[in-house]
């Protein structure tokens, strides 16, 4: 595990991670892209009420990306088990 330093919403912070170093920094320009987002359309709003909103919109994402993927997952099921090998029309 390695300390490392990332600038988060004008901040720098001090992390310790194993995440490969492009992949943080991926992670981290996401962050920063919907955070810059979100200021921008809520207004003038506290850093908690931020990132209150914030968190709420990533737990919908990442609900709604089970959802998705739960749905491929089924798909899948189905066609491991159809006897021609392909997807059918009513999935």
């Amino acid at each position: 595990m390695r300390t490392v330093k990332v600038d988060i919403f004008n901040s720098t912070y001090e992390l310790k991670t194993d995440v490969p170093e492009e992949e943080l920094n991926n992670i981290i320009g996401i962050l920063n892209k919907k955070i810059e987002k979100l200021n921008k359309n809520a207004g003038t709003i506290s850093t908690h009420k931020l990132a209150i909103l914030l968190a709420l919109q990533f737990a919908a994402e990442h609900y709604y990306a089970n959802k998705k993927l739960e749905k491929i997952l089924k798909k899948i099921n189905l066609y491991e088990k159809n006897d021609l090998g392909y997807l059918s029309p009513e999935i």
